[in-house]
């Protein structure tokens, strides 16, 4: 259900993920971070998912879901970083992304 939502996401950025095809992780999640700042929360829901589909690695998607949850818990959108943080369980690893994760998730999953 989950990779359905992600690639709907996914297909949903058209023009925007043909543009970024070559970009790597860190370049997706710089500017997926940039877009949050300055509100544009479309764009860097957008972006943040093309980070998770660029990340080489655990650890890096376990990252990107990290600061995609804190992006969503700002904005008061608890839910929407439960749904984040959760993608979470759905990785084979994280590193060390993935006890603040987890400490994260326990600490909204009550509410």
């Amino acid at each position: 259900m989950i990779a359905r939502v992600a690639l709907l996401m996914l297909l949903a950025a058209g023009p925007a993920l043909a543009q970024d095809a070559g970009a790597d992780f860190g370049t997706l999640l710089g500017r997926a971070d940039g877009l949050a700042r300055t509100g544009q929360i479309e764009a860097s829901e957008r972006a943040y998912e093309q980070a998770i589909a660029a990340a080489t690695s655990d650890e890096e998607r376990a990252q990107a879901l990290w600061l995609l949850a804190n992006g969503r818990r700002g904005r008061g959108d608890e839910a929407g970083a439960v749904e984040a943080l959760a993608r979470v369980l759905e990785l084979e690893g994280g590193g060390a992304w993935l006890a603040p994760c987890l400490a994260q998730l326990a600490a909204l999953a009550p509410r």
